[in-house]
């Protein structure tokens, strides 16, 4: 059979990601290795430029494909080992945490996912606090 033929739509359901401020960064990691969930762009995050943004433009770099590390890396280092994968990455996550509603040192962030997918996610970032 076709891979056309085989392609079916897939339902999606609204989310929300919520985490402690300190591990908010480590649960958008979790949930950009899923890869399955899409966050909503903000506009309050959309012209956030960051450190790891501000340094990409520096050197001339336009956003290539980008790349996370699980720990969070020091964007200066990142630019003199010229890894702007990595600095694509945390400028992506800076974004989105610059985006996020805080309160009482809570962040969330809207999105969508597969329907059925979430729960999994969910345990994921449950020892994280998210």
């Amino acid at each position: 059979m076709p891979w056309l033929e085989a392609a079916a739509p897939v339902r999606m359901e609204r989310i929300v990601l919520v985490a402690p401020d300190e591990s908010l960064r480590d649960v958008l990691v979790q949930v950009a290795d899923s890869g399955s969930v899409e966050i909503d762009q903000l506009a309050r995050g959309a012209d956030f430029a960051g450190l790891s943004a501000r340094l990409l433009r520096a050197a001339g770099r336009q956003y290539q494909t980008p790349a996370l590390s699980a720990a969070a890396p020091d964007p200066a280092e990142l630019d003199r080992a010229g890894r702007y994968d990595l600095l694509a990455g945390e400028a992506q996550l800076e974004a989105h945490a610059a985006a996020a509603v805080q309160r009482s040192g809570t962040a969330g962030l809207a999105g969508r996912g597969p329907a059925g997918t979430l729960p999994g996610g969910a345990g994921r970032n449950a020892p994280l606090g998210g």
